[in-house]
């Protein structure tokens, strides 16, 4: 079985021969057709290996974890995983924007989280100052010891009272 069964088929022939004897030419449309079907090939190979390099599957040559690139005995970028991570920009793009995208909703999530816990820090503080204000509006001062020690007096003249 031939390794080119489709060219073999489309090989001119030189009829001159008893059997005719291949040429080893084809016709031009029928190789540039192969050509147009290689690439493609080509291309969805590449971009295939730049799918599973930037995976989170352990790597095809030396299966460390993608988060362990950088420990590669070849070396990064000497692992051919490197060279699979480069062989399709468009989808390294594609990947680094969605990950940037989801740090920017980290972000945002914290954004939210930060002000919620600043507002109710805001709202104890008002809080505790409202009430140092009675504090010290009621006994006298702000100082807690002193304040507490005036409440104990003022209760124990109520009591003889």
């Amino acid at each position: 079985m031939s390794d080119t069964p489709r060219t073999d088929k489309k090989e001119l022939k030189s009829y001159d021969t008893q059997p005719a004897e291949p040429l080893g030419m084809v016709v031009a449309d029928f190789a540039r057709q192969l050509e147009l079907e290689l690439n493609e090939a080509t291309s969805e190979n590449t971009r295939l290996r730049a799918a599973l390099a930037t995976s989170k599957d352990p790597c095809v040559y030396c299966k460390l974890p993608k988060e362990e690139m950088a420990k590669c005995r070849s070396g990064f970028p000497g692992c051919a995983r490197a060279d699979d991570l480069m062989g399709c920009p468009e989808l390294g793009a594609a990947l680094e924007v969605e990950e940037l995208k989801r740090e920017l909703n980290e972000a945002n999530h914290r954004i939210r989280t930060l002000i919620m816990e600043r507002d109710s820090a805001r709202m104890q503080a008002d809080h505790k100052w409202k009430l140092r204000e009675e504090f010290e509006a009621l006994l006298g001062t702000s100082d807690v010891e002193i304040g507490v020690m005036r409440l104990k007096i003022a209760l124990k003249g109520i009591s003889y009272a």
